[in-house]
């Protein structure tokens, strides 16, 4: 019988184990809402948050109810008077000329929309959702950024 070749190598052939991470983009839906102010835009006539009304109309019992759900059970809730959801993401496109300009002052125009949150039939609060985490920057008493007819 012969004998078997044995072959070294001794150069390194650039192989390099790595770990694969794979990340859900929806895993966040899982979670409860986190609110963060550090977008917020306090220097807005309409929509700023130190407008009296956000303090006034209950808007902070509202967030604390929303602590209760997860962000799923937030997009898929309903009611009012147009069909589909209360909560949900809105395209810059879709906002009134004076909202798309203010989110470009803002650099918001990097993110493809805001997500829009119902807080009564008229108040919306509209941000960034990023991982879960809410990241307030207008209040909008009259639901003037998106009208109804525009989502």
């Amino acid at each position: 019988m012969g004998k078997k070749k044995r072959t070294n190598i001794s150069e390194d052939l650039g192989f390099e184990k790595k770990t694969l991470v794979v990340y859900d983009p929806d895993s966040y839906k899982k979670s409860k809402p986190v609110w963060s102010f550090d977008l917020a835009d306090f220097d807005h006539d309409q929509w700023s948050l130190l407008n009296t009304d956000f303090i006034e109309k209950e808007i902070f019992k509202t967030l604390k109810a929303f602590e209760g759900m997860t962000w799923q059970e937030i997009d898929s809730a309903s009611g009012g008077r147009k069909k589909g959801t209360n909560n949900h993401f809105i395209p810059f496109e879709d906002m009134i000329k004076e909202a798309q300009n203010r989110a470009g002052d803002l650099n918001l125009l990097q993110h493809e929309s805001l997500y829009s949150l119902r807080i009564t039939a008229t108040i919306r609060l509209f941000g960034v959702l990023n991982n879960g985490i809410f990241h307030i920057v207008w209040y909008d008493s009259d639901h003037d950024i998106c009208p109804s007819g525009n989502n």
